[in-house]
């Protein structure tokens, strides 16, 4: 069971990985077939060691890169690698969920535990 949702995440390939995703709230990250990036302030997250902070920070991230996809040993393993330089911090590794038909991509906010999530959807 993935996040109390009752279904496993869907099994893709790079193709169905391809396209436009939206955080709902303007930043967008567009993954095309031939393995490029254009993120528009999609947010990357650090802590801010200069004030002994456990909150994360939110950067947004607007520059073009690359990504690939590894599919893993299974749909909760396959992963969305994002490589975009201009980013004030890297972009983790994304994982897969949703649906095939309406896949999205989503990184931890902080501590795994704590099931937060910023998460971008396939339109």
């Amino acid at each position: 069971m993935f996040a109390g949702i009752g279904y496993e995440p869907p099994r893709l390939n790079a193709e169905q990985i391809a396209g436009t995703y939206s955080d709902g709230k303007g930043g967008t990250l567009i993954l095309t077939p031939d393995g490029k990036a254009t993120a528009t302030r999609v947010d990357t997250f650090d802590f801010d060691d200069s004030i002994d902070s456990f909150e994360p920070q939110a950067h947004p991230c607007t520059g073009t890169g690359t990504w690939t996809y590894d599919p893993a040993d299974g749909p909760y393993s396959q992963q969305v690698d994002v490589s975009v330089e201009a980013c004030p911090v890297d972009m983790d590794s994304w994982s897969v969920y949703g649906t095939r038909e309406h896949p999205k991509l989503y990184v931890f906010i902080g501590d795994p535990d704590s099931w937060e999530l910023y998460t971008l959807r396939h339109h």
